[in-house]
């Protein structure tokens, strides 16, 4: 999670890409140029560890646009591939206007 988000700032669209499940992943990213990702806090992790084949982690991503601030609140869903490596399948928002 945390090295997907690391991506997102870096607008790292290989690894962005490639740590995207093949059910879901975009043909490309498009990487909005006026918005600065300024934080990450991981809430809740649920499975996820070397034993498991899937898991979910409930996060707060803070950025900052033209407008200002804002909070990307997102539940993600990741299994694991043949190889072993974690892969991002899709995510429930939140609402955060409230």
């Amino acid at each position: 999670m945390r090295s997907r988000f690391s991506a997102f700032v870096t607008h790292n669209e290989s690894y962005l890409l490639q740590t995207w499940h093949d059910s879901t992943r975009p043909e490309a990213i498009n990487f909005d140029a006026g918005l600065e990702w300024l934080g990450l806090t991981i809430l809740r992790a649920k499975k996820g560890r070397a034993k498991d084949s899937e898991g979910w982690v409930t996060f707060k991503a803070v950025f900052k646009t033209a407008e200002g601030e804002g909070v990307h609140h997102e539940k993600s869903y990741f299994v694991k591939n043949e190889a072993g490596a974690w892969q991002y399948v899709d995510g429930t928002l939140f609402d955060t206007s409230k």
